[in-house]
């Protein structure tokens, strides 16, 4: 505003409209898990985090599909942002299942009270049912506890919910008794609508189903464990999903419902690269972020040569500037599971990403023998030479090699897209 006296004046300028740094480190990523929602983005910061909702690392030898899971957490070793989508289908062949247990009466061996885990998934068979006497002193309640069952030896039990006094029949209100936080009454329904782990149902064959004494529910005081639970296997439609109810690769499809730099289904490029081009296709139609693309665990450098060049599938050469490509497979010891495993390397090439972008800046290549580097594997499945690489990453091939050099370890060996 204009001065109307003399006199030094202080003018403040407001520099405060600034463009925050934008994270170039968000990944999403579908694939296989023992627990959690289908088709459901679903944010994780931790390995903590996403083991509470998707379960421990599977071993990949006993489901080829199972890489997604030591994907991500090898991810967020390094990063902090993943959006992860567990897919699967519960229909028809490898469809998933949900592990059930039915608990009976102590008379006649009589069907009384259907137990089943809340989500699909193995997970839900280390589930178990203890049943003991209601804590309300009433014996027509039960006291009901949820368990997961310890994995290897010298583990107990871990307890995950409790609810001391519980009443399957409908017209119990437990009125007549006090209620306290260690004699709260529930009802099933109060159950299913509260727990993150099973859902109960009084099951037809018998009525009036209360207490575990001599003429009702039995008592299980050492545990009941569900059991056919089933994660399930992939393919091609389930992993690329559909429009209309937004499943698989569409759960990424529109980029101001979902923020992500990275995208990557760890292990599974489908029959003739089919979820490949898919997820090319999505991260073009966004342009915001980049594919990093798993080849099957070829043995051979021409073998994946070959693969990226269209040779020998049903599939055009790969050529975009949103994806890249990495080979050969990683092998490194799980400690979850207590034996060495060979895993696809998005996921740790991913991790690397969100280093680089930490300790250096978005505009440098996450590659080399500092900000390329990998500490945790212990071997890879193919040591290339410098021919090898020349052929991999020279005369127009787009493959990123992971070499094994003696004196400075596993590192990333290239930095370009798959455009050629």
């Amino acid at each position: 505003m204009p001065k109307l006296s003399p006199g030094v004046q202080v003018n403040e300028l407001d520099y405060s409209q600034y463009v925050a740094k934008i994270s170039t480190s968000i990944v999403g990523m579908i694939g296989v898990a023992s627990w959690g929602p289908l088709d459901k983005r679903t944010y994780c910061s931790s390995e903590q985090g996403f083991i509470a909702g998707f379960g421990r690392p599977l071993d990949p030898d006993l489901n080829i599909f199972y890489h997604a899971t030591h994907a991500a957490l090898q991810f967020l070793k390094d990063g902090s942002q993943l959006w992860f989508t567990r897919v699967g289908t519960t229909s028809g062949q490898g469809a998933l299942a949900k592990a059930t247990k039915t608990l009976k009466m102590s008379s006649g061996a009589v069907s009384c009270l259907d137990v089943t885990a809340f989500y699909h998934g193995t997970l839900g068979n280390r589930i178990q049912i203890r049943i003991s006497a209601s804590a309300d002193g009433d014996s027509d309640h039960f006291k009901l506890e949820v368990l997961l069952a310890a994995v290897g030896n010298g583990i107990t039990n871990e307890v995950l919910e409790v609810y001391p006094a519980v009443s399957a029949d409908p017209s119990d209100t437990g009125s007549n008794y006090p209620t306290s936080p260690l004699t709260k009454f529930k009802q099933l329904s109060h159950i299913n609508a509260e727990s993150k782990y099973i859902q109960l149902a009084s099951n037809a064959s018998a009525t009036g189903t209360k207490r575990p004494d001599n003429t009702n529910l039995t008592t299980y005081p050492y545990g009941e464990a569900l059991a056919g639970g089933s994660d399930g296997l992939l393919t091609e439609a389930v992993v690329i999903g559909t429009a209309d109810s937004a499943t698989g690769l569409y759960q990424f499809r529109y980029t101001d419902q979902v923020d992500i730099n990275i995208l990557t289904i760890p292990g599974y490029p489908g029959t003739d690269n089919a979820c490949v081009n898919a997820g090319i296709q999505l991260c073009e139609a966004r342009q915001d972020c980049i594919y990093i693309i798993d080849p099957p665990n070829y043995v051979t450098v021409q073998e994946v040569v070959d693969w990226s060049n269209g040779v020998g599938v049903s599939s055009q050469a790969l050529n975009s500037s949103y994806a890249a490509l990495y080979w050969p497979w990683i092998n490194y010891y799980d400690a979850y599971n207590k034996k060495f495993v060979t895993c696809p390397p998005s996921g740790w090439v991913a991790g690397k990403y969100a280093y680089n972008d930490r300790v250096a800046g978005a505009q440098f290549a996450p590659m080399g023998l500092k900000r390329g580097r990998m500490t945790l594997p212990t071997s890879i499945t193919k040591i290339t030479t410098e021919g090898d690489r020349e052929l991999l990453y020279g005369n127009n091939n787009i493959v990123n090699t992971i070499a094994n050099f003696p004196q400075f370890g596993i590192v990333i060996w290239g930095q370009r897209t798959t455009q050629r």
